[in-house]
């Protein structure tokens, strides 16, 4: 059987099932990623990304699965990218079973990393996660950020959470780790956050904090409640960031709109207050601490595992339950009572009000959130670092 011929070789390596093609490093799993194979490179570990992805064309001729390969950087990190098709990724496990072989050929990363699928597994993650398991020698860590990943009742997820407890797992707060084991009897090891300060304070000098800001104007992080703030308080400036590519251009005459930063120290440097007025479970919502970090009040809902993560030391508002669901496409958008959006958007309203109507106070608080921001972010370092020594 023939292999690809593939340098480099990696010593720790994220694998990738086509989240990363479609996303890049937007999503906070992904920035979440990125940081981990930074630090591995900093620390003279070579990382990169191992992705496979649906960018090819279909040919009906082809009677096995077939792939092409490219070499890339992105933020720094070298990828090794798989491209097969969108029909393709429907393949037999079979199919899969031959094209993994080829495909990671003298692939044999000491330390392989693995982000919990959300929602559903597919064939391509339990074959990958299976070829892995049976053929390497890798050791294999998951990373579970958030509770969307899949219950038992699921295709593919017996299979799929018996093959994960025989690698290390990782949950991202102490609610997840609990939800983890209790929904699918995974049992897993508290794991902080990753940053890169020098990326993310601004320094003084360049700060014009203008605007309440919205990071992602996905439906499910609260982008109507968002609006309602904006059109509620006409005495402040409102911006949201793009959110991800499946979700529909945002439109708001009394906001204004950014593409997405690379680098994060020039988005805060025009925040003045930072909401986070999600409708879903979040887990540690990095944009949060990395706000803190630059000296900026965090509004949120009380939802996830926010509160866990961030103590005393962001403000909270009660988030509504939604009563529906309405999916458009591959959009979740919660329905949210009439009622209940108002009382949430005037929470917010007076929060904004209080907090800017005392500075005083407001300035001890941002000192403080500061500072724990910051040791977070390095206990977090530190931590991982004892990890990879331990599994290299």
């Amino acid at each position: 059987m023939n292999t690809y011929n593939i340098q480099p070789n990696f010593q720790v390596a994220y694998v990738d099932t086509n989240l990363f093609a479609q996303e890049g490093f937007t999503s906070g799993l992904l920035i979440e990623v990125k940081q981990i194979l930074i630090l591995c490179n900093n620390h003279s570990f070579d990382a990169g990304i191992i992705s496979f992805s649906s960018r090819n064309t279909y040919s009906k001729k082809n009677s096995i699965l077939t792939s092409t390969f490219s070499l890339k950087k992105e933020s720094g990190i070298p990828i090794i990218e798989f491209s097969i098709s969108k029909e393709q990724m429907s393949a037999s496990s079979v199919q899969y079973d031959s094209f993994l072989k080829r495909s990671f050929g003298g692939l044999e990363p000491k330390i392989i990393f693995l982000t919990s699928p959300a929602l559903c597994i597919n064939d391509l993650q339990l074959s990958v996660l299976k070829y892995i398991t049976d053929n390497l020698k890798s050791t294999v860590v998951h990373i579970v950020a958030d509770d969307l990943f899949p219950g038992m009742n699921e295709k593919n997820a017996k299979k799929y959470y018996e093959l994960m407890k025989k690698g290390h797992v990782l949950s991202i707060s102490n609610q997840i780790k609990k939800q983890l084991m209790v929904k699918v009897g995974v049992d897993s090891e508290r794991f902080m956050n990753l940053f890169d300060m020098s990326d993310i304070i601004t320094a003084p000098e360049n700060k014009n904090p203008e605007f309440i800001t919205l990071v992602n104007h996905h439906p499910l992080k609260g982008r109507e409640i968002f609006d309602g703030i904006a059109e509620k308080k006409e005495n402040y400036k409102f911006k949201v960031i793009e959110s991800w590519p499946d979700v529909p251009p945002y439109k708001n005459k009394n906001v204004s709109f950014s593409k997405f930063f690379k680098s994060p120290s020039k988005l805060y440097a025009q925040v003045k207050c930072l909401l986070i007025p999600s409708l879903c479970q979040e887990g540690a919502a990095r944009v949060g601490m990395e706000a803190m970090m630059n000296g900026i009040p965090v509004i949120a809902h009380n939802i996830g595992s926010l509160s866990e993560i961030y103590g005393n030391h962001a403000f909270y508002v009660q988030p509504p339950e939604p009563i529906d669901y309405e999916l458009q496409g591959t959009i979740l958008t919660p329905i949210i009572h009439p009622e209940e959006k108002e009382r949430v958007v005037n929470d917010f309203c007076v929060l904004l009000d209080d907090i800017y109507n005392n500075e005083n106070h407001l300035k001890q608080h941002l000192i403080k959130a500061k500072s724990w921001a910051i040791s977070y972010a390095k206990k977090g370092e530190e931590r991982f670092v004892e990890l990879i020594k331990e599994w290299l």
